[in-house]
């Protein structure tokens, strides 16, 4: 009996600590993805890195080789006249939302942002070494 009771306790501990390391896991996915929408309408402001702004656009990373930058800053241009982002005088991050979880290797994962950019709401989607996308 006394093993049984054991038993149960450990396996009590072992699937209680996996949902907590779940949840942080989890939590720390959609700051992540929070901070890479800040920085990059940080870097869109006036006075803002413009270099920043194209990185965490483009891949969420701080930095691309010369490369692979020029091509990604053409892009993000095109993106952000696009969608009339082209200045950005002020924004607030909302809400993010995980649409896919991201695997056990910690790849994969897909979320929606919500932000106000210059008194207009949009929907980011946000999803692992991809270009922001704007969701309508």
């Amino acid at each position: 009996m006394k093993k049984l009771i054991w038993l149960a306790v450990l396996v009590l501990l072992v699937v209680g600590g996996k949902k907590g390391i779940d949840h942080l896991s989890r939590d720390r996915e959609l700051s992540t993805y929070k901070k890479r929408v800040q920085s990059m309408l940080e870097g869109m402001q006036e006075g803002g890195n413009y270099q920043t702004a194209v990185c965490m656009w483009y891949m969420g990373t701080v930095s691309l080789d010369q490369r692979d930058f020029n091509s990604a800053a053409d892009s993000f241009d095109t993106w952000r006249q696009k969608r009339g982002l082209q200045r950005v005088t002020g924004f607030n991050v909302g809400e993010v939302v995980v649409e896919k979880e991201r695997s056990v290797l910690g790849e994969g994962g897909i979320s929606k942002v919500s932000v106000v950019v210059n008194g207009k709401p949009l929907t980011f989607r946000v999803a692992d070494r991809i270009p922001i996308e704007v969701v309508q």
